[in-house]
């Protein structure tokens, strides 16, 4: 038993030092960018600091140690959590109720009912959308993941549902530019995303709409369902407010489920929006467009 305790006691030995200088190290490299061209720094370690003599010698051996131990136990460590890499961008869904085809004698009634709604918070107007001819017949439902308060809030539970509603959203293409200026590849990137998960974003609405219905039984179900993606951006530092604020929500709609509708074999039953033309189009699955 001894030499296997002696073993073990190396090994538990070995592998903290293996963590902490595989950790430890890898800051050393922005240590030494702040602190070169500093005349303190350059008078006390001029050679680490231009990455020469026996100190940074033995720092590349070790590392290299390290690193071979790493890919050889399966343990890499260049984890990093969020950062550096941290998105600009923000995304929530939310999902749009429209009655906009409504019959002429229903449509006062509905209109009240739901400006009631609007007025105790229970919902939001939709934003204005060419495909809309009545948005007083509108209603938008935020995700339970979206914050009341973007300024101070912390996210508990919600987990699975904003696991699931990451499948469903879309980003812009790129994070510096204007949505006009990259409609072209917001297009590509939205059909990609409803070709990929339309029946994931058919059961998310098909979900929210029972939760709606249950909620609101006195009201009849509504024409239409669109998914909408809400976009927080973070701004950059010389264009940030003060006080600080995300800029957004903008507002991005992502595809339609027409509940009435029964659409050929081979179409989605979601549609996807195109906001090249402003407009709906139907989306042929994946196994029927190859």
């Amino acid at each position: 038993m001894k030499p296997a305790r002696i073993l073990l006691g190396f090994f538990i030995c070995w592998q903290i030092l293996f963590l902490l200088s595989s950790n430890l190290l890898s800051f050393l490299p922005r240590v030494r960018e702040f602190w070169q061209d500093k005349p303190r720094a350059e008078a006390i370690a001029p050679d680490w600091l231009h990455e020469k003599g026996r100190v940074a010698n033995a720092e590349r051996a070790v590392m290299k140690l390290a690193t071979r131990w790493a890919e050889v136990s399966g343990q890499p460590q260049d984890w990093s959590l969020f950062a550096p890499n941290v998105t600009s961008i923000i995304p929530f869904v939310a999902v749009e109720f429209s009655w906009d085809e409504e019959s002429n004698s229903d449509k006062q009634e509905l209109k009240r009912r739901l400006a009631e709604l609007r007025m105790a918070g229970n919902v939001q107007a939709p934003p204005p959308a060419v495909w809309r001819e009545h948005p007083q017949l509108s209603a938008v439902v935020l995700s339970a993941n979206e914050p009341s308060d973007v300024r101070h809030y912390a996210k508990f539970g919600h987990f699975r549902l904003r696991r699931y509603e990451s499948n469903i959203d879309v980003s812009l293409a790129s994070p510096d530019k204007e949505p006009d200026a990259v409609v072209d590849s917001w297009r590509e990137n939205i059909e990609d995303r409803v070709r990929e998960h339309g029946r994931l974003m058919e059961a998310y609405m098909q979900w929210q709409l029972q939760r709606w219905m249950k909620k609101h039984p006195d009201l009849p179900q509504p024409k239409q369902v669109i998914l909408w993606v809400r976009l927080y951006r973070v701004p950059p530092p010389e264009e940030a407010p003060s006080p600080w604020n995300w800029q957004g929500p903008e507002w991005h709609p992502v595809a339609r489920w027409q509940p009435g509708v029964q659409w050929d074999t081979g179409l989605l039953p979601v549609e996807m929006f195109n906001p090249v033309v402003d407009r709906f189009e139907s989306v042929r699955e994946r196994h029927a467009s190859q």
